[in-house]
């Protein structure tokens, strides 16, 4: 269990998000330059957290890492990728989105020691993750594709 909940965590950490920055559209080898550079920077500060080992680790590991995941979806978001690409980053955010929001149930279910709850949890947070890591491989953002398979 505590392997699904880094995976889960560790998956959040590695996607990505969605939507339309600027005005103009980057190129397609720009977009993945900076999108890969995006999800190695908060890849590194999640790494730098440390894992949990128990269950009892889990909310305060879910507390750190969950606000930079939402940072990189924000830095994610002022992407504006080529209009080929736009359909399936728009899926990656919303994919990326429910895992955040898997990873907020799971800090719950964890502290409240509810094991139907963080099953529940990682079992959404998961199929979410693997879902962004389709689109992330896709787009050929590699960086942002969750390694703790």
């Amino acid at each position: 269990m505590v392997r699904g909940a880094l995976t889960l965590a560790a998956a959040a950490a590695a996607l990505v998000a969605a939507g339309c920055g600027g005005e103009e559209r980057l190129s397609h080898e720009d977009f993945q330059e900076q999108g890969n550079a995006i999800c190695a920077k908060y890849d590194k500060q999640i790494e730098e957290i440390g894992t949990p080992t128990s269950v009892e680790e889990v909310p305060a590991y879910v507390d750190k890492a969950l606000p930079i995941v939402e940072r990189q979806i924000g830095d994610m978001k002022e992407l504006n990728p080529p209009e080929a690409d736009q359909e399936a980053f728009d899926e990656m955010i919303a994919e990326a989105e429910k895992t955040v929001e898997a990873g907020r149930d799971l800090g719950e279910a964890a502290e409240a020691k509810d094991e139907a709850a963080i099953e529940k949890a990682l079992n959404e947070g998961n199929a979410a993750s693997d879902r962004a890591d389709e689109h992330a491989t896709e787009l050929g953002l590699t960086d942002c594709v969750n390694q703790e398979q």
